[in-house]
């Protein structure tokens, strides 16, 4: 009994050895499987040693570090500062849809923003020549604050970007949407360009000074927010523009279809193959400048154009309202009924199915003064202007009067027969003069013949 306790005794004394070579042993290991950690335990690494960034942290020093290649992060949850990056930086699509931090970095190549999702990739107070957001599924929010500095951003898939946190330092140069780009701008930014088919941008809520779309830019859709202003849309090619937002001034110099449902000041148009269609949109007013071509508008039942101008031909068809028409060029047609419409001399137009054609008055000739003589009867008649015959019909529209008038001359056709402002139209079949008027100036006094 004795021995056997003397042995069963030596046991526990081992137990603390052998945890301690285990222990020993699985630190070796490890440490050999990552010699970078290994590394990190004596002396922590720099960005240029390290050049991937795997894992979540914040990275960078105090003050400023210099990375004379590229730099990449291949994590989510990293927050980079203080670093100049003399080649280009990587924000890699292994960030999947989580988030990526950049502050008070300075890159003299190009920025690729690969990866991230909406939890947002944050940019502060950074200098960027070329900033390409180009992740190829899903969305990725960026942020722009600080009093950081862009000059050309470049977006090639779904992005959502905003210069609202940026102070009076910030500032982003070019905003360049390639193909496949939708995106969706929240800020004030100066130059807006698409330039490529099929592009769409919203403007949630802001500025933009131009939005430019290329020729090659077909099928654009652009949507201005509630709170969101363009002040200058130079359309290249044939898009659609529609929202609540404003648009200042709108350009159409090629040759397509667009749609607009918006709210415009004035839209310009000028051109050959021009069609502009209009749906439930307000507009100041629409000027079409002499060119080769004639432009074709349609009014949808909601739109509503308050002033045109026609320097150049049109072509107008729906049911929109329209206010005042100048027309300042043979060809151009109506088919709504103008509150309004002034012609140039000289100018020929078809407006609510009538022809309308504005002359050159003749001044009348004086009166002969009479000779004196002791008889009133020998007092000589001015000679008579034409005759003609005076009839009153119905008129098809509410509170007119269809006014007939026949002259007695073998050669009517020189003549222009007016109704107070109404210049009626000759009918040459029935060799008469015939139009619509006010009731109150349908009378005979209100006549005027005047030969062309």
């Amino acid at each position: 009994m004795r021995r056997r306790r003397k042995r069963s005794s030596s046991i526990p004394q081992l137990i603390p050895l052998l945890l301690l070579l285990l222990f020993s042993l699985c630190l070796n290991i490890y440490f050999l499987v990552t010699p970078d950690l290994f590394a990190a335990v004596g002396e922590k690494l720099s960005l240029q040693e390290m050049q991937e960034l795997k894992e979540p942290g914040i990275y960078g020093p105090e003050g400023i570090e210099v990375v004379e290649g590229s730099l990449y992060i291949c994590a989510p949850g990293i927050t980079l500062q203080n670093a100049l990056i003399k080649g280009d930086l990587f924000l890699t699509e292994a960030i999947g849809e989580g988030s990526a931090a950049l502050r008070g970095v300075s890159v003299k190549g190009t920025a690729r923003i690969e990866g991230g999702g909406e939890e947002s990739v944050i940019i502060e107070d950074a200098t960027i020549n070329h900033l390409v957001i180009e992740r190829k599924e899903g969305l990725v929010r960026v942020l722009l604050r600080g009093d950081t500095v862009i000059e050309k951003v470049t977006i090639e898939g779904e992005a959502a970007l905003s210069t609202a946190g940026l102070s009076k330092k910030g500032a982003v140069g070019e905003i360049c949407l390639e193909s496949g780009a939708q995106a969706e701008l929240e800020g004030s930014y100066d130059l807006v360009s698409i330039v490529a088919k099929g592009v769409r941008i919203a403007l949630d809520k802001g500025r933009v000074k131009k939005l430019a779309v290329g020729p090659e830019a077909e099928e654009a859709v652009i949507s201005p927010g509630k709170d969101a202003l363009i002040a200058l849309l130079e359309a290249g090619a044939p898009l659609t523009l529609a929202g609540e937002g404003r648009v200042k001034k709108v350009i159409v110099e090629a040759s397509g279809l667009f749609k607009f449902s918006a709210n415009i000041d004035e839209l310009s148009s000028c051109g050959r193959g021009i069609f502009l269609e209009f749906d439930a949109s307000d507009i100041a007013k629409l000027l079409v400048k002499e060119s080769p071509g004639k432009v074709m508008v349609r009014l949808a039942g909601g739109a509503s154009i308050k002033n045109i101008v026609l320097d150049g031909t049109a072509g107008i068809t729906g049911g929109g309202t329209i206010g005042n028409v100048k027309i300042n060029k043979t060809g151009s047609s109506i088919e709504q009924k103008p509150g309004s419409v002034e012609l140039a001399l000289g100018i020929t137009a078809e407006v609510a199915g009538e022809t309308l054609k504005k002359v050159e008055k003749k001044p009348e000739p004086p009166p002969v003064p009479a000779p004196a003589t002791s008889s009133p009867s020998s007092t000589p008649k001015a000679p008579a202007g034409p005759t003609f015959s005076f009839t009153l019909q119905n008129g098809l529209t509410p509170g007119n009067k269809t006014v007939i008038i026949k002259l007695d001359k073998p050669d009517p056709q020189n003549y222009t027969v007016t109704v107070g402002k109404t210049t009626l139209k000759y009918r040459s079949d029935q060799k008469v003069f015939q139009g619509e008027v006010p009731e109150s100036n349908a009378k005979q006094s209100n006549v005027r013949v005047t030969r062309n």
